[in-house]
């Protein structure tokens, strides 16, 4: 039960903007292993609060269920700590993610902590290490995935998608994936790959609000994600299923 209660905390994490069309240009692939990252922008953008609608409407961002999920970035001598926090009620669920200071954001140890009200906290850890992520509960449950280096994860993708340029047409690939609906890390078939492709500058509603922003999306995968970054560099807003499950910034 506490391992799927993981996987659920992290599916929560994959919310994306409405569906836009793609440009009808010649695309031109990048592999992400030579994006650059500005480790110290990342740190210094701070805490950002998110709702998340499950069933919203996409044009007015009007849930019929709301979450808070809270996203932060901290910067260790050698690694970058990627944290998230979901808020439900009473209910606080905490994953902070030790992560590589490289192209991916690989991940090295996850530690989840969930607790409802005054109950007694329960908690988990994700580590990886020879290309499988094992994880682990207190009760001794444990489950382990296939993880390869360069995997790109959910939670880093909501930092990465922030520091890429805007360049239309223009994809940045990479080869593994996790999908934290699934129990495996989704790996690409020959002569395909997963991408992070800009699709131009979209007319987007956040939070009831229209807005000129920057499109990314997500495609190669199962379920295909529309990330909207404003000129700073700040996630505004997210979507995946056709815009039925919608994260957007608070104020």
């Amino acid at each position: 039960m506490a391992v799927r209660c993981l996987l659920a905390f992290w599916a929560i994490a994959c919310m994306i903007a409405f569906f836009a069309a793609g440009c009808g240009q010649k695309v031109e692939d990048t592999p992400l292993a030579g994006l650059k990252v500005d480790f110290e922008a990342l740190a210094q953008v701070g805490t950002l609060t998110y709702n998340v609608g499950l069933g919203a409407d996409p044009k007015g961002n009007q849930p019929s269920r709301t979450f808070l999920l809270e996203l932060g970035v901290s910067l260790l001598p050698d690694a970058v700590a990627l944290h998230d926090t979901l808020i439900v009620g009473e209910s606080r669920t905490t994953a902070v993610t030790i992560s590589q200071k490289n192209s991916f954001l690989d991940l090295k140890k996850s530690m989840l902590t969930a607790q409802v009200g005054e109950s007694v906290p329960k908690t988990e850890t994700v580590t990886v290490a020879d290309g499988k992520a094992l994880v682990q509960n207190a009760q001794g449950m444990s489950l382990s995935l296939d993880y390869p280096p360069g995997t790109v994860s959910q939670s880093a993708l909501f930092r990465l998608v922030t520091q890429l340029p805007r360049e239309k047409g223009r994809r940045f690939v990479f080869y593994s994936y996790f999908d934290p609906l699934g129990t495996q890390v989704e790996t690409a078939r020959p002569n395909s790959s997963f991408a992070l492709e800009y699709r131009g500058v979209q007319n987007a509603v956040v939070g009831g609000q229209a807005k000129e922003l920057g499109l990314f999306e997500l495609t190669g995968v199962r379920r295909p994600m529309q990330f909207f970054v404003d000129e700073k560099g700040i996630l505004q807003q997210m979507s995946t299923d056709d815009g039925a499950t919608v994260m957007w910034l608070v104020p």
